[in-house]
Parts: structure tokens; sequence; C-alpha cells
């Protein structure tokens, strides 16, 4: 294969996380060069599709520790990780930031209020 950019980089990761491959999707995670939000959101998705929800909220964390802002995605998984997990209060401040950060007219946001 010729030399990676980052749509192949997140393209192979999101291909593995969706398809149940997290173990490949983890390693090809940690050998990215570049993060970008879409790389993170394809792990923290992939996460939550296998119910492995802290694991999820570990990397919400760790990407925003490293610098990188959630976008409308990244709160709505948030959300839902929130209800899955039964974590109101958490829900209750995500709920406050998605508000202030103007992500409150997004679908993907709004379906993860919903579901709290």
């Amino acid at each position: 294969m010729p030399e990676r950019d980052e749509f192949t980089w997140n393209t192979m990761i999101a291909a593995n996380a969706n398809s149940g491959k997290l173990t490949e999707a983890i390693e090809l995670f940690k050998e990215t060069p570049i993060k970008c939000i879409i790389t993170w959101n394809s792990l923290i998705s992939g996460y939550c599709r296998r119910g492995m929800e802290i694991e999820a909220f570990d990397l919400f964390w760790r990407m925003q520790f490293e610098g990188e802002r959630p976008n409308q995605y990244t709160m709505g998984s948030v959300l839902r990780l929130c209800s899955t997990l039964g974590l109101l209060q958490i829900g209750k401040q995500v709920h406050g930031y998605v508000i202030n950060t103007h992500f409150k007219s997004s679908d993907y946001v709004v379906t993860g209020l919903a579901d709290m």
C-alpha cells in the first residue's frame, strides 16, 4: 500500500471498529501519526457499539486532555453513554456543554438527549 494519509488511517480505523475488530482498530489508532476528531470518534463509536462504555468514556476524556475538541457526533455518543450507564449528573453537565457550544440543534445530539 502506498503511504497512508489521514483519510486512509481514519477509514481503516472506522472499518475495523464498525466490524467488531476493536483490537485491530486500537492498534491502528495507536499507530496513527495525526489524530483528528474523526479518528477519535471512530474509536469512541466502536467502543459504544460493542458495549465497552467505560473504554469509550476514557477515550473521550483522553481526547480532550490531548487537545481535541469534541464535535456534535462526539457529544451524541457521550450522551448515549450517559444514558446507558445511568450517569444522569454527568449527562446534565454534557447537556450544558452542548448548549454553550451550539450543538443543541444537531440531530445527533438531540437523539442522544432523547435517549437520556
